[in-house]
């Protein structure tokens, strides 16, 4: 393991079936990641999220979880207190409710040493842009960036070959070693050991 990476954040659909082809291979990035010593930051969700969570029991290391913003956990700032000064969890509003979700969403995709991107709709690109956002703006430095499989691969190549044409993107942004697209699972894990 690189000395660098400790924490894999790994992203995908929510949508893929327990018995396809594509679920073994979240499935086998939790094993591999886990099996080399990584702590792998997923969703709690269906789907890619619960592919990796088993794939990251399965092969031996702890795992961490987003929490779910629908529950009234204690976060900062939601504190209520009796008039006798007794703390107490204060429910969330809805507006609460969503203002969370993306902060817990934005912390937990920018608190991780790589990311592994796998295929996946809105979801998966929103967060994929949102971290090669936050390192173009250097609200983050640059870290490995894995886009596993042709779907999103093709996606980003023509968005960032049209920002360079248009000048939306420098030659920085998008000639850099920290991308990388493996085919699968296994390749990707490669390229972060």
């Amino acid at each position: 393991m690189k000395e660098s990476i400790a924490k894999v954040g790994v992203f995908g659909s929510s949508r893929i079936a327990s018995d396809s082809w594509l679920w073994s291979q979240g499935y086998q990035v939790g094993l591999l990641l886990a099996s080399k010593g990584f702590t792998v930051v997923t969703g709690g969700g269906p789907g890619f999220s619960e592919a990796v969570v088993y794939g990251t029991i399965d092969g031996g290391q702890r795992r961490i979880v987003h929490r779910d913003p629908e529950d009234d956990y204690p976060l900062v700032g939601l504190f209520g207190y009796t008039p006798e000064g007794k703390a107490y969890v204060k429910p969330k509003t809805a507006a609460e409710k969503e203002t969370a979700k993306y902060t817990m969403l934005v912390d937990s995709i920018l608190d991780v040493d790589a990311y592994i991107f796998l295929p996946g709709g809105y979801g998966t690109q929103m967060e994929m842009l949102t971290v090669l956002h936050a390192m173009q703006v250097g609200d983050t430095e640059r870290k490995p960036v894995c886009v596993v499989g042709t779907t999103h691969r093709n996606a980003l190549m023509r968005f960032m070959a049209d920002g360079l044409k248009q000048g939306y993107l420098g030659n920085d942004e998008v000639f850099h070693s920290f991308y990388s697209f493996p085919m699968n699972a296994a390749e990707a894990i490669c390229k972060l050991v």
